[in-house]
């Protein structure tokens, strides 16, 4: 019955639907507390939602990281392949999951971006960084 009445929330539904009286309804929803039952279910539901879209949050602003210096430092070592408009919508999108707001970016690179871009790759090196980015194309091309 209580599954019944969470998707309904209508007694009257419940009754009819499980072919019992009324009055047995109204009981089981005191008796077992059906009202609390269903909001400690939605709460659970929502920490769930809102911890997974936050994981995918940090896992797109990782990529989108991983991204941007992949190109900066494909710049500095001067195989400019890609074009500025790649870095200007990674650089947005990055402000967006950031919360920034929507503004228009500067094309140019700054000398703070670029020495944060030399010390990812003395982190992870540069087979480290083009990895992670092929591994970003390959999830976007899996989609």
């Amino acid at each position: 019955m209580f599954k019944v009445w969470s998707r309904s929330r209508a007694e009257s539904f419940v009754s009819q639907l499980c072919r019992v009286h009324i009055r047995t309804v109204k009981k089981y929803r005191k008796l077992d507390n059906w009202d609390k039952r269903l909001k400690e279910i939605e709460l659970k539901v929502q920490k769930k939602v809102d911890y997974d879209i936050q994981k995918e949050h940090e896992r797109n602003l990782r990529l989108i990281l991983a991204g941007k210096n992949y190109i900066i430092r494909e710049m500095t070592k001067g195989d400019i392949k890609a074009k500025l408009g790649d870095i200007s919508e990674l650089i947005r999108t990055e402000q967006l999951l950031v919360g920034k707001p929507d503004t228009s970016v500067n094309l140019q690179i700054s000398d703070e971006r670029i020495a944060e871009a030399l010390e990812l790759l003395r982190d992870f090196g540069a087979e480290g960084i083009k990895s992670l980015a092929d591994q970003i194309a390959k999830d976007e091309k899996a989609k």
